[in-house]
């Protein structure tokens, strides 16, 4: 029988000219104390920066691939996936990192409970290029403990409003899958991520092929928000502030949800989730279909306000594409938005209670990923007082000192 020390992990990380972040990412990686893994390292036709930074890192367990032409984000995804060799499979975006002894901890934690899949509760650390010099640089969860979760009820939550793809078991930051599991997300030997948003669908496919998962209040790895970073590039795109991406390989939306004028689903994190939950319902047998006026009424509940005039001929094209009442549903609008945003009120209070602390102008400065992360392992080890962190947030936000520059700048 095999121990947690004996199980072999494969990190992907896909990237395309970040070599900038790329480079502290690593470091978290190649120091890990896990002996038995691989870096696959899916470098999507970038400069020659990226393979030179990957060669001067001398390690041997760094396997460095490129696919022959520029692609898509989720079949750069894909690709690197493709190489992975080993019973499990992590994949971490370029600007995250994992923390020390994350890979051996996280191990530790599902091996024994015989789950195939793992989702943890993850820090998030604001690269200085991302962010005001005001922001708190990095919050960490503070919480202990493991749970045996429903697949099936954990999609739901998703799917209603609840929460949000996080908190399932994905193929990205904070996210351990068996391999087993990837065999069964392609039963058609076709490709393991079918969706433009690898990350969100990955959510969905893996809760579609097995009943349940381990879910970790305590984190292995931290989430990093950088200039590169996927979510605030969109943020900005749909803002108007840069230009849309455009590919000849993406995967074409799912056409249960029409397009806006703009081409694309990145005006709500909804939407998305519920395009990821349609692309991947060939992996669901038996189970009846979420209602698609439920989900416009928690697409439009939860989207900001400024985005919604925007959207009015969208709205009309979905309602008449299901049979909806298009002036039914705007009329409902309202008193759903004042639902979900006394809902995101109890979330972000539960959040700040839930995590501790560090901001900029703290000692020692936090500069990049890798120096987040260990300092992350500290605060996890106590060395942080929560109390003084909650203090310290709290004055901060009375002088209204906390504010991203990216919803400034949009």
């Amino acid at each position: 029988m095999q121990t947690y020390s004996d199980q072999k992990v494969s990190v992907v990380i896909p990237t395309r000219n970040r070599h900038d972040v790329l480079l502290h990412c690593l470091r978290t990686v190649v120091n890990q104390s896990h002996e038995n893994m691989e870096i696959v390292v899916s470098d999507n036709s970038s400069t020659p920066n990226t393979r030179e930074l990957v060669e001067s890192m001398r390690s041997s367990r760094i396997k460095y691939v490129r696919p022959n032409k520029p692609l898509s984000m989720a079949h750069n995804f894909e690709f690197g996936i493709s190489h992975a060799t080993g019973d499990w499979i992590a994949v971490l975006g370029d600007d995250d990192g994992l923390l020390p002894g994350g890979i051996r901890k996280a191990l530790s934690w599902i091996v024994p409970s015989g789950q195939k899949s793992l989702c943890s509760d993850t820090g998030l650390y604001y690269w200085p290029s991302a962010v005001d010099s005001r922001m708190p640089v990095l919050q960490v969860p503070w919480r202990r403990g493991l749970e045996v979760r429903d697949a099936q009820s954990a999609r739901q939550a998703v799917l209603l409003g609840n929460c949000d793809y996080r908190s399932l078991p994905i193929l990205y930051t904070g996210g351990l899958v068996h391999t087993s599991l990837l065999n069964r997300m392609r039963p058609d030997g076709g490709p393991v991520i079918r969706s433009q948003i690898p990350d969100v669908y990955s959510g969905f496919a893996i809760t579609s092929v097995d009943n349940s998962f381990l879910f970790s209040h305590e984190p292995f790895a931290i989430g990093g928000l950088s200039n590169h970073s996927t979510g605030l590039q969109t943020l900005l795109r749909f803002a108007g502030a840069l230009a849309p991406f455009h590919s000849d390989d993406l995967i074409a939306f799912h056409p249960s949800i029409p397009l806006p004028k703009a081409g694309t689903l990145t005006f709500s994190l909804e939407a998305l989730q519920f395009e990821s939950y349609l692309q991947s319902a060939f992996l669901r047998t038996g189970e009846a279909m979420m209602n698609a006026g439920r989900q416009i009424d928690v697409i439009l509940g939860r989207l900001p306000p400024r985005y919604r005039p925007n959207l009015i001929e969208w709205v009309k094209a979905y309602a008449i594409m299901h049979g909806l009442d298009a002036q039914e549903i705007q009329r409902r609008e309202h008193s759903l938005a004042g639902h979900f945003r006394r809902q995101r009120l109890k979330s972000g209070l539960r959040n700040s209670l839930c995590h501790v602390r560090q901001f900029a102008g703290d000692s020692p400065a936090l500069e990049n990923i890798y120096d987040a992360c260990v300092r992350a392992n500290q605060m996890l080890e106590g060395k942080i007082s929560v109390l003084w962190s909650h203090a310290r947030y709290a004055k901060l936000l009375l002088h209204k000192k906390i504010v991203p520059k990216h919803e400034v700048q949009a």
